[in-house]
């Protein structure tokens, strides 16, 4: 999941512009939870996606650029 469109759709006229890995939360008996920066010609996101044996867990937080 290092990509914004594998993880959320894109509106109309949306295009990708650039995606940078920014953090890595090592958990105890966890792989490492990568977030990564995504950057539209409409939003800023951040998308984060773990899994484990047990659970499985995401966040995505945006922000319209203006």
């Amino acid at each position: 999941m290092d990509t914004l469109t594998e993880f959320a759709s894109l509106s109309e006229n949306e295009k990708m512009i650039r995606t940078y890995r920014c953090t890595a939360l090592k958990q105890l008996f966890h792989k490492p939870a990568v977030g990564y920066l995504s950057i539209t010609n409409k939003r800023l996101v951040y998308h984060s996606e773990n899994k484990s044996a047990a659970s499985e867990s995401a966040i995505i937080s945006q922000t319209p650029l203006e």
